[in-house]
């Protein structure tokens, strides 16, 4: 048997004795000490026998008439036998029990509260053996609510009844109520510890959209917390989740803002002569990484990259994998934002200029000579960026560092891969790639339409119509695109229409022709009503509409057909049945 279970039973044979004791002794009428009451009872709780501290209580309770005395000393002894019992009985699961003690007897006696008494209260709930208030929130907060309600002014500190004003307001969060978690947090009289702020801001930070003005507001006003390492300052985790607060809202001047005034102590501005802001972080890397990602969707990666190069120095954070990898992502945003509005433009790009992939890839070899090793989004976020500016060689390179590196890349990766080949004119690489995705049988990864449809890009670009037409037709029957669709027509019938509209136009230029030329081959038989393509309104496309004039063109001068816009849906190109039958007459005749 270990020492721990000896020591134990032992604990309870002395205690069993120790109220054997008490209960002859009051037999023979003799008087005993509020003070022996006390520490029998909390004997009783220190083994986890709530039944013998109850009883303890109640013999007080019958043999004693200390409870109206004015002296101090006494008064919060009797307290103490309250919390002890309080405190056994949630260990048991007894809510019912010591909420029964607190409201029905301490409050009547007017007894001290103390923080053990709202801590026990507290686990009590948390530990509840009933099934249905342990697991409900709004119930152990309705609970507290009524404990809270009977709280005096003294115990509204967060001295006494911090453990309750932090679970209240934690319950209220987690019920998504932001208002009443707040309307708790005001309750508190007197200075907040750090748990309370923490908690409060927490719940700013989850909420739906966040509350981060308010987050802001409670920061600024909480300057003065227990627990805070200097005057000025908020405690880390409080102030991490007001960063988080305002992060999520995009928010990220607000949250860099807070970190620099409260943050870093007005004495010790210079790293080097605080020692204990040099030991311990100024926020968490959690709310560095939020602002980070904040900057990323405001598309500012210069502020992103800034951040991750002061994280040492000025916040003393070491960046980690989820840093790195949310600054390479604000990088590959920025390239393709970028690359767009070039296009839009007509602008070439000076080669002197600084590219925001480069530095995508200046953070990878970052990584991995800080032993950081990166994960398949941090290296899919690099391939894309690659992709955007057309460094195939680059981007393949890439590939070959997460196979050395024992990452298998993800489909995302090849793809980007495919397209950046495609964007340099690299069509034998990007035809390898598709071909060494379809032999790996073994593997859950697969081809999709994007694949096809960038292979597709490259092939038509470099005149290999024979080889897009052939993948076109091997990705058909592995129903990885599938052009015909049932729409409604102008009169309400409900019609096959080949739809186009998330097609590139090499590909919908191979599936128009390879459906027109499949006629060829069928027995002769009459065409009936108009042949629909579906090439969409053009609101896609970067700048004029792409698909609608390219498909008119081909139809009209390639194929010769009488290919015309639908005056009903300008989305529909029409060819009428006569003139799709006129096409394979003409074809076959020559044939």
């Amino acid at each position: 048997m270990s020492r721990k279970n000896l020591t134990l039973i032992f604990a309870m044979i002395s205690l069993r004795l120790l109220c054997l004791s008490l209960v002859l002794l009051v037999m023979k009428k003799i008087n005993l000490n509020m003070f022996v009451y006390s520490a029998a009872i909390w004997i009783a709780e220190s083994v986890g026998d709530s039944s013998v501290a109850l009883q303890l209580l109640q013999e007080l309770n019958r043999d004693t008439q200390e409870s109206s005395s004015d002296d101090n000393r006494l008064r919060s002894a009797y307290g103490a036998c309250y919390d002890g019992v309080i405190s056994a009985l949630s260990k048991d699961g007894l809510y019912r029990e010591a909420l029964a003690l607190y409201h029905y007897e301490m409050q009547p006696l007017k007894l001290p509260s103390t923080r053990n008494t709202y801590k026990s209260i507290v686990h009590a709930l948390d530990n509840a053996n009933d099934e249905e208030v342990k697991n409900s929130q709004s119930k152990k907060a309705a609970l507290l609510e009524g404990v809270l309600s009977r709280m005096t002014t003294s115990a509204k500190s967060v001295e006494v009844g911090g453990p309750l004003f932090e679970a209240l307001i934690k319950l209220h969060g987690e019920e998504g109520s932001f208002k009443a978690a707040k309307m708790a947090f005001d309750s508190i009289i007197g200075p907040c510890d750090e748990p309370c702020l923490s908690a409060v801001l927490r719940v700013c930070s989850l909420t739906t959209p966040t509350h981060w003005k308010e987050a802001v507001l409670l920061t600024h006003s909480s300057d003065v917390v227990w627990g805070a390492r200097g005057p000025g300052m908020i405690p880390t985790r409080a102030l991490s989740y007001a960063v988080i607060a305002c992060a999520k809202s995009d928010q990220w001047k607000e949250a860099l803002n807070l970190i620099d005034l409260y943050g870093i102590d007005l004495k010790y501005r210079r790293a080097a002569a605080n020692l204990e802001s040099r030991q311990r972080g100024l926020v968490s890397s959690m709310a560095i990484n939020s602002v980070i990602r904040a900057c990323s969707r405001d598309l500012r990666p210069d502020v992103a990259v800034q951040i991750l190069n002061d994280m040492q120095t000025k916040y003393n954070i070491s960046p980690n994998e989820t840093t790195y990898r949310l600054a390479i992502i604000a990088c590959n945003h920025a390239e393709h934002r970028e690359r767009r509005q070039r296009r839009n433009t007509s602008d070439a790009s000076n080669p002197l200029e600084f590219q925001w992939w480069e530095c995508s890839l200046s953070l990878l070899r970052r990584m991995r000579e800080d032993e950081i090793r990166p994960s398949v989004q941090a290296y899919s976020s690099a391939v894309s960026s690659l992709e955007a500016a057309g460094q195939w060689q680059r981007a393949i390179g890439v590939l070959q560092s997460m196979r050395e590196d024992g990452e298998i890349p993800n489909l995302y990766c090849l793809n980007a891969a495919i397209a950046a080949c495609e964007k340099g004119g690299a069509w034998v690489e990007a035809l390898e790639l598709y071909e060494s995705i379809r032999s790996q049988r073994k593997s859950t990864i697969r081809t999709n339409f994007i694949t096809v449809n960038s292979l597709l890009i490259a092939l038509e670009k470099a005149g290999q119509v024979e080889l897009a037409e052939s993948i076109y037709q091997e990705a058909m029957r592995d129903k990885i695109i599938s052009p015909w669709v049932r729409r409604y027509d102008n009169d309400g019938t409900l019609r096959r229409m080949m739809d186009l509209h998330k097609f590139s136009a090499p590909m919908a230029k191979i599936a128009v022709r390879g459906y027109l030329e499949s006629l060829l081959t069928r027995k002769k038989k009459v065409i009936r009503g108009d042949t629909i393509f579906i090439v969409g309104k053009g609101k896609g496309s970067e700048g004029k509409p792409v698909l609608l004039p390219t498909i008119l063109e081909l139809l009209r001068e390639e194929i010769g057909v009488d290919a015309r816009v639908d005056k009903n849906n300008v989305g529909r190109i029409r060819v009428s049945g006569a003139s799709v039958h006129e096409f394979i007459e003409s074809k076959r005749w020559k044939e």
